[in-house]
């Protein structure tokens, strides 16, 4: 007998809510439980992320209002927001309708090719029977210019687009080209001028949270710790612009910025006259807006912009910068260690972890290229190197505070890795059931790796020595990195891409929208178009509050233990395979060697 089937549709199901949208009953319940392992919701990690603390600062903001765009589509009486309209289907439609004068279907939609501005165009609705005429445009105006041409030059500033941009996109999708090179340009200046504003109060405002928590009151100086690190436009020394971020390394907000920059037009067209000249002085007296606003190396600009954050601290958020954070790889610390000597207080230098981890791997690699025997097969590998360089930063992260079990740790690490079957060095490391070292755990079940030979621990051990003085782990043993500030660096170029040379007030633009939106989030924009006397609307605002969550979503995965384990796995396994097969293939590339 054949099946039976439905004779009916069975209803669709209406959305009532996921983990996201709802509390789960375990959270409802008197009594609290500990959360599952690798739970996917939101902001309820016993570990928040930076990104969480920032953008979502009250612990008990109603998660559900932050989803609107997944609750059931209501229709809307009226339209808001722009739209890509096909004008034949447009113009199709208008002839479809009767004349509100004669009532005739004789309604004709034109556009005054003239008058436009940009991507705001003038539209004419006209009666070919009784002369009736209506003439509006396509955007609103706000004072000077046009609200379709503020969020376009915005929009494609954010994304590290220019007037080029703007003109390809246009001409793709068959619009009429965007505003002239002087009038987009005079946009930017606008929109730069107000971002500015918005980052500093966002700074202003992360400098006042630092005051309250150590209860300061009126004129009170509050010493606080700091990261500081410089970011370039070109790498090789040779950059013409760059800047200088401070961020807390409490709160993890950015406190102050630096643009610098060696590039002025002006100047470049003036260069050629004689300095002693009647007609150079002219020019030099009338010149007071010059563009450059730093003058020397590349390499130096961090010190100096360093060196002008350090000395307005107390002017500007009346704070001392007491502890710096910093990579190692600059003169800022002999710079500014002294500037508040005359309150008798020298600012201390303090390493970050992640930077000193990756000492390891740099002079690893120099040690092998300096020494050709050290590589190949079951020697110091590009593998073993990773392996290494994260033993060690391991080593340095579990004994926070302790510099003795710090030492201990990364020794124990480097023979650990060095240990093979036929040579146990494992006498360093933890004993016991709970040991890190799965020799030491169960000497039966254990298998060894390669281990290195007796000729490349003899060249290694140095360096691991080296890394390990007193004088260096002292500086680590706070446990705390720059990534935030490298997080902040990324969003700076994403809006001044690397590739396409800017001046300095487009360097400005991209620097300042970059920290509003990495103290605020997208909050940045909703407070731009307010400064620009536009609405943000219905569709800017739910996208700004859905770009938040993704954010806090990516760094709330990316931060659980499994990830952070499964993100070290993949790359030792990508190490794996390239030494394979560089060893499978010899020597196929180097300058000069064929």
């Amino acid at each position: 007998m054949p099946p039976k089937f439905r004779s009916t549709k069975r209803p669709k199901r209406k959305f009532s809510g996921n983990q996201f949208t709802k509390p789960s009953k375990d959270s409802q319940s008197d009594e609290p439980k500990e959360e599952a392992h690798g739970s996917n919701t939101l902001g309820k990690h016993t570990k928040k992320s930076v990104s969480s603390k920032k953008l979502l600062p009250n612990p008990e903001f109603p998660e559900s209002k932050l989803f609107k765009d997944e609750e059931p589509c209501q229709e809307e009486a009226t339209i808001t927001g722009f739209r890509f309209v096909d004008m034949e289907l447009l113009s199709t439609v208008f002839s479809s309708m009767r004349c509100t004068n004669c009532a005739h279907f004789t309604l004709v939609l034109s556009e005054n090719h003239l008058e436009r501005k940009g991507c705001a165009s003038s539209l004419r609705v006209f009666c070919k029977n009784c002369g009736w005429k209506h003439v509006f445009w396509t955007s609103k105006k706000q004072t000077l210019s046009f609200e379709v041409n503020r969020r376009l030059v915005y929009s494609m500033r954010s994304i590290g687009k220019g007037h080029s941009g703007a003109k390809k996109f246009c001409t793709f999708m068959n619009m009429p080209p965007p505003p002239t090179a002087r009038a987009y340009q005079k946009n930017a200046k606008t929109i730069a001028k107000h971002v500015k504003v918005i980052a500093k109060n966002s700074m202003s405002n992360a400098a006042k949270d630092i005051r309250e928590a150590q209860h300061a009151q009126g004129d009170d100086i509050v010493n606080c710790g700091i990261s500081c690190d410089g970011t370039w436009q070109k790498r090789g020394y040779s950059s013409q612009n760059g800047c200088v971020i401070v961020m807390s390394i409490d709160s993890g907000k950015v406190l102050d910025a630096e643009p610098l920059s060696k590039v002025c037009k002006q100047c470049q067209l003036h260069s050629h006259l004689d300095k002693d000249s009647e007609e150079y002085r002219r020019w030099r007296a009338e010149h007071n807006n010059c563009k450059a606003n730093y003058k020397g190396s590349a390499p130096a600009m961090e010190a100096e912009g360093a060196d002008r954050i350090f000395r307005r601290s107390v002017a500007t958020h009346k704070l001392r910068y007491t502890d710096l954070y910093s990579d190692g790889d600059s003169k800022s610390y002999n710079q500014i260690k002294d500037i508040y000597a005359d309150d008798g207080i020298t600012v201390v230098k303090k390493e970050c972890i992640g930077h000193v981890q990756k000492r390891v791997g740099t002079a690893l690699r120099k040690l092998k290229k300096e020494n050709p025997g050290l590589g190949g097969k079951k020697k110091l590998t590009d593998a073993m190197i990773d392996r290494l360089q994260n033993y060690y930063g391991i080593a340095i992260r579990s004994n926070v505070g302790d510099l003795n079990g710090m030492k201990k740790a990364i020794h124990a690490s480097f023979f650990h890795c060095a240990s093979s079957e036929r040579r146990d060095l494992h006498t360093h490391c933890p004993t016991g059931p709970s040991s890190w070292c799965g020799f030491q755990r169960d000497k039966n079940s254990f298998k060894h790796g390669p281990g290195l030979p007796d000729n490349v621990i003899a060249k290694v051990k140095p360096v691991f020595q080296r890394l390990s003085e007193d004088s260096l782990l002292e500086k680590c043993l706070h446990g705390k990195t720059q990534n935030q500030n490298e997080a902040v660096n990324g969003m700076v170029w994403e809006r001044v891409p690397k590739e396409v040379f800017v001046g300095g007030e487009m360097l400005e633009f991209g620097l300042f929208d970059a920290v509003s939106h990495f103290n605020i989030g997208a909050r940045t924009v909703t407070q731009l178009l307010e400064a620009l006397k536009i609405t943000p609307g219905k569709y800017t605002e739910e996208g700004c509050r859905g770009l938040d969550m993704d954010r806090v979503r990516g760094a709330e995965y990316k931060e659980r233990d499994e990830r952070k384990k499964r993100r070290k796995v993949l790359r030792g396994q990508r190490k794996k395979k390239e030494d394979k097969n560089q060893q499978a293939e010899g020597v196929t590339y180097a300058a000069g060697g064929f």
